[in-house]
């Protein structure tokens, strides 16, 4: 019957053994054996038959007939989130058993003559299952769908990179990780001097390359990835105050927000080590252990001036090395201790230079913006707020996360939403609003997110959710990346690669044998005469 085959022209993904594939353009059927697609039976080619609106494809199989199309909702989020969608499915006869991580396409036609266009491609992410009558074996699943970019938090990055530019390092992660990804829309990006990945998934390196560089990127509904810079991602409509000449839309709101306001920002990070750090002690003729300021890291070096001048002097590490040395260095008790060396006589000296781990620790404000809500509000127009990043090990990283900070949240946000019948918007672009009865008479906001529910009437509605602050996104975003070249990422990192490796180790069990003379008297002495036994031996 039919549900044995998948029915699509991309490789199918998600496979079992002798499971079946049947490509529309050449009419080849494969059957996955043995881990591969192997080439079964011949056909002719022939097109797949898309209904109107929509064709839902699970598995390969369509099951557009058991999908309560008036249930679907599609959510696309702010680019680098995770798209979802949503519906119900019937299964009358208890054949389908949808189950997670099985495939989900939607095709949408907006009339019977209309090339159909894929507006949503990813994986069931939960299946709830109800039956439709107490005892019936027909059941309702209220499907949820995640976007094909959930896959790439499947796998870990292992890697280190320096001075390759963003778009590069996302090319070689998908190609090392992912390959069932393309690559087509990936922009190069800026320089990244260096960065590594210590087993992150490849889904947050991309974010955080994005987040450092400025731009957004997105997995599409042909597991392409786009990776771009934000200020040339423009809504395909402006939102102007003659709806005639713009844009359809509709229940238009727009507010302002300080709930997020932040115009002073604490930044704890994590430590940085010190310059080397030079410190001096004057000997007493008696002690033999000198206490140090900070717990001491490397380079440590010790030297002594007798009278004639500092000489260095070999230094080992206390409790490791016996002898050898003339001082040894305890890192946990900050002491130097001599070894090998002789008792420092009065007055001379030790100097020991060493580096010491610092808590990064920032402070940083936007005066103008202080100014602006102290005038508003009548307070002192200070709003704090503090980030904790242990990841974040230089002053001048606290100082541009806080300055990124800042830049986003110094103002008031102003967000809105409203209602459309076009297609074409998508959660990243910029759009544009001119309505200078409204107050905004060149305006630009990020959409947050776009929402599309089929109506009755075969057609999608759109709810479009937008946001941004009271400074011009251009050039907050242009002033941003500017502020981030060039960019150094936990430089001091180590990589530590875990291999796993099985071996396997016999163990068997061979009976002692004693031969101990037990016959007394035992004597103390040479071995093997009258050798006395534990617990039956007698001191005499």
């Amino acid at each position: 019957m039919a549900r044995l085959f998948i029915i699509q022209e991309e490789i199918p993904s998600n496979v079992i053994e002798g499971r079946h594939w049947l490509k529309p353009s050449t009419g080849q059927i494969y059957g996955y054996i043995s881990g591969t697609w192997q080439p079964i039976i011949g056909g002719q080619p022939f097109e797949i038959e898309y209904k109107f609106p929509i064709t839902v494809f699970i598995d390969g199989i369509d099951l557009t007939e058991n999908i309560d199309k008036e249930s679907l909702e599609i959510t696309d989020v702010l680019t680098h989130q995770i798209d979802t969608c949503n519906f119900t499915l019937f299964d009358y006869e208890n054949i389908i058993k949808p189950q997670v991580g099985q495939e989900v396409v939607i095709y949408y036609k907006e009339s019977e003559s209309s090339v159909p266009e894929k507006i949503f491609g990813g994986e069931i992410t939960s299946a709830p299952k109800v039956a439709t009558a107490p005892g019936a074996l027909s059941f309702e699943y209220a499907i949820t769908c995640s976007d094909y970019s959930v896959r790439l938090k499947k796998d870990l990055a292992i890697d280190v990179y320096e001075n390759q530019l963003a778009g590069d390092i996302i090319k070689d992660l998908i190609s090392k990780y992912n390959p069932e990804f393309s690559i087509n829309n990936v922009q190069d990006g800026l320089n990244i001097t260096h960065i590594s990945f210590n087993y992150k998934n490849i889904f947050d390196c991309i974010t955080e390359l994005a987040e450092l560089t400025g731009y957004e990127w997105y997995v599409d509904y042909n597991k392409d990835i786009h990776f771009f810079s934000k200020q040339t991602n423009y809504a395909p409509y402006i939102l102007t105050e003659d709806i005639t000449t713009s844009g359809h839309y509709k229940d238009l709101t727009i507010e302002v927000d300080k709930s997020q306001l932040r115009n002073k920002i604490y930044v704890r990070g994590g430590k940085y080590l010190s310059d080397l750090y030079t410190q001096d002690r004057e000997a007493d003729g008696i002690q033999t252990s000198f206490n140090l300021d900070y717990f001491p890291r490397e380079p440590v070096s010790v030297y002594v001036n007798t009278g004639t001048g500092y000489v260095q002097k070999t230094l080992g590490i206390d409790n490791i090395h016996t002898s050898g040395y003339d001082f040894v260095v305890n890192y946990n008790e900050k002491v130097i201790k001599n070894l090998d060396y002789p008792v420092l006589s009065a007055g001379h000296k030790l100097r020991v230079t060493y580096k010491y781990e610092v808590e990064v620790l920032t402070e940083d404000s936007d005066e103008t913006s202080i100014a602006n809500m102290a005038a508003i509000d009548g307070s002192d127009g200070i709003y704090q707020y503090v980030i904790v990043d242990t990841e974040i090990e230089t002053i001048e990283a606290a100082h541009d996360r806080a300055k990124s900070e800042l830049e986003i949240y110094a103002n008031p946000m102003v967000n809105g939403s409203f209602t459309t019948d076009q297609n074409g918007y998508r959660s990243g672009q910029i759009l544009q609003i001119i309505m200078p009865n409204w107050g905004y008479s060149s305006n630009n906001y990020v959409i947050q997110q776009v929402t599309k529910v089929l109506q009755g009437d075969n057609k999608f509605l759109f709810t479009i959710t937008f946001a941004t602050r009271l400074k011009n996104l251009i050039q907050l975003l242009s002033e941003l990346v500017d502020s981030m070249k060039p960019i150094i990422v936990r430089e001091n990192e180590t990589i530590n690669d875990l291999s796993r490796v099985t071996e396997t180790i016999t163990l068997s069990h061979i009976d002692p044998t004693f031969d101990t003379e037990k016959t007394p008297p035992f004597t103390w002495g040479v071995s093997g005469i009258n050798d006395g036994v534990w617990n039956e031996a007698e001191w005499s």
